[in-house]
């Protein structure tokens, strides 16, 4: 018989299972996007440890990462000092999905698009954070 622990364990709710949240990361997992549906709508945050040289006000690698936002006040590059609540799901190019108001693509050369309707933005997270359109 399993020890009291796994049923324990069994019954705490994971992050994956909540469905105001979702997190995706590119196929080897170094670029990461985390949405979230707020009163305002989507909220995304994407991260990427490839984009240091691009963005070297987010050094030390321990204390921030490079990362682009698309939220109700802010569109474009900043730094991020938080972890992602759960594991990531991986995909590989052109597994595209939704979430909200906003769609992520993977790109053949391991960046993340993040396509947001509502926002009318399209940001790209990897080798270089940037914002490609904003309206």
């Amino acid at each position: 018989m399993p020890p009291a622990s796994f049923f324990a364990a069994a019954l705490v709710p994971s992050a994956a299972a909540d469905p105001n949240l979702a997190t995706y990361s590119n196929a080897t997992g170094d670029v990461r996007c985390e949405m979230y549906q707020t009163e305002a709508g989507t909220e995304t945050i994407c991260v990427s440890e490839t984009a240091r040289q691009t963005q070297p006000e987010c050094n030390p690698p321990q204390q921030l990462i490079p990362a682009v936002t698309v939220n109700r006040d802010f569109v474009g590059t900043n730094c991020w000092n938080q972890g992602f609540v759960g594991q990531p799901q991986k995909l590989n190019p052109l597994q595209v999905r939704r979430f909200g108001t906003a769609t992520v693509i993977p790109g053949f050369s391991g960046n993340l698009y993040v396509l947001d309707i509502t926002r009318r933005a399209l940001v790209r997270a990897g080798s270089t954070n940037t914002v490609l359109f904003n309206f």
